[in-house]
C-alpha cells in the first residue's frame, strides 16, 4: 500500500494535469470569444453530455458534477 506521503505526491501530479487541462481550455475559449463574441460556450447539450460522461465513470452526483462543470466553464472565460 502506498504511503501517505505517496499518496498526496499523486494527488498533487492529478492537480497539475488539472490546472494543464483548465489553461488549454481557458485558451480555447479565448480564440472562440476572439473569432466571434455571441460563442455559446455552454449548453444545455453540454451539461447533458458532461453528466452521462461522469455518471459512466462512477461521478454520479448530478448536482455536484453539474456545479463542478459550470465552474470549469466560467474559469475558462
Amino acid at each position: 500500500m502506498p504511503s501517505m506521503i505517496d499518496q498526496r505526491s499523486h494527488l498533487r501530479q492529478i492537480d497539475i494535469k488539472i490546472l494543464d487541462l483548465l489553461e488549454e481550455r481557458a485558451l480555447l475559449v479565448a480564440n472562440m470569444i476572439e473569432e466571434s463574441s455571441d460563442a455559446q460556450l455552454l449548453t444545455e447539450e453540454d451539461i447533458q453530455l458532461w453528466l452521462e460522461d461522469s455518471a459512466e465513470r462512477g461521478l454520479d452526483n448530478d448536482i455536484a458534477m453539474e456545479k463542478v462543470y459550470r465552474a470549469i466553464v466560467a474559469a475558462s472565460r
